[in-house]
């Protein structure tokens, strides 16, 4: 368990960074909906995001990584089922669900079982994996060890979490414990109500985005208006109601930021899939239609030899690239439906990056 004095050390660190001056510019990757990357400076003036002084469509954006210094935020993290993460403290599990302080409002607020996904007591611990897609009740809470123990949560203080089960009642220090995942399905996972923005913490808030003053203002539905600094915010991803980013399953490697990412080694992605010479990324799309999947592609560092990255579907080739350097570079392909691979060849063995994979179905 962290210390007191410790804790609040942390705390202070969070509120001076918010109460710290802003930079009005930050360096900024725009991800253009033909496939292609631009790089710049990003800066909010005359009601728009600009980089390098153009206005940019957020409507004909797939999305906007910016690149600050990445902090280390609140020490919980709570995964809703709409996509959102809040961050913050939890304090209870009370019977109208988890009370929490959410930040950045600072605010105490509940909310309810059926909206919760996933609770992380220790954000920074090593050894986060991912948890299957369908997890069938009881949930499931993750030790510091790994062990796992499955159970519903019976109570949930400042201090203990109690799982109880056909075999009894546990109890836990949540000094303990990494993770509590709630059952889930893929068709109880709900939907991104609204534009994504990413804060530099790790925290992903779901609303309405506009830029005013400067800043950037979200208007979430159910929470007050938010205006915050270049400098706070890591990603912005206007929604698309037939656009879905492929996300890593139980066992796939994947790469994320991490705190320690100053903004010049920050990449241009939230999340990359590292594909072996020889392995692939597949994924079902599903019968019927065409979609266009985009994402960027780069050697990952230190690969030692340069590859092929070869889109398939249904085992047909689709389209083929040769990735010769470590810079991501922007990539649009149409496929159609049927079983997705994204594989790597190589005459000696390396290594691919594929960072923030997305396929958005056309319209019909």
């Amino acid at each position: 368990m962290m210390p007191r004095r410790a804790g609040l050390a942390l705390l202070g660190i969070a509120v001076l960074a918010w109460a710290a001056p802003a930079r009005a510019e930050v360096a900024a990757t725009v991800w253009r909906a033909d496939g292609s990357l631009e790089r710049g400076t990003a800066r909010v003036a005359k009601g728009a995001l600009r980089v390098d002084g153009k206005p940019v469509d957020l409507r004909a954006a797939t999305q906007v990584i910016l690149h600050p210094t990445l902090s280390v935020g609140p020490p919980n993290a709570l995964r809703r089922r709409d996509g959102g993460v809040w961050l913050g403290r939890f304090y209870r599990m009370g019977a109208d669900g988890l009370v929490m302080r959410l930040e950045p409002w600072g605010e105490r607020v509940t909310v309810p079982r059926a909206q919760i996904a996933e609770l992380v007591f220790r954000r920074r611990a090593a050894g986060l994996r991912a948890i299957p897609a369908e997890l069938k009740s009881p949930g499931l809470a993750v030790r510091a060890n790994g062990a796992t123990v499955r159970g519903r949560i019976a109570r949930l203080d400042g201090r203990r979490l109690r799982l109880t089960s056909n075999l009894g009642d546990f109890d836990f220090r949540r000094g303990s414990l990494i993770r509590y995942v709630y059952p889930r399905t893929r068709a109880a996972e709900g939907r991104a109500e609204g534009d994504e923005l990413g804060l530099a913490d790790g925290a992903v808030l779901l609303g309405r985005i506009s830029f005013q003053k400067g800043r950037v203002r979200l208007d979430p539905p159910d929470r007050e208006a938010r205006a915050l600094p270049l400098s706070a915010i890591r990603h912005i991803r206007p929604r698309e109601k037939r656009r879905r980013w492929l996300r890593p399953r139980a066992g796939e490697a994947v790469r994320v930021a991490t705190d320690r990412l100053t903004a010049a080694g920050a990449p241009p992605w939230r999340r990359a899939f590292p594909i072996d010479s020889g392995n692939a990324l597949t994924r079902g799309l599903s019968d019927g239609g065409s979609f266009v999947l985009r994402m960027s592609v780069a050697l990952a560092p230190g690969a030692p030899a340069a590859a092929r990255v070869i889109v398939s579907a249904d085992g047909e080739r689709v389209a083929e690239r040769k990735i010769a350097e470590s810079r991501p570079a922007g990539w649009r392909v149409k496929v159609p439906a049927g079983e997705l691979s994204i594989a790597v060849r190589g005459e000696r063995p390396t290594r691919v990056l594929v960072g923030d994979p997305s396929v958005t179905e056309e319209a019909r």
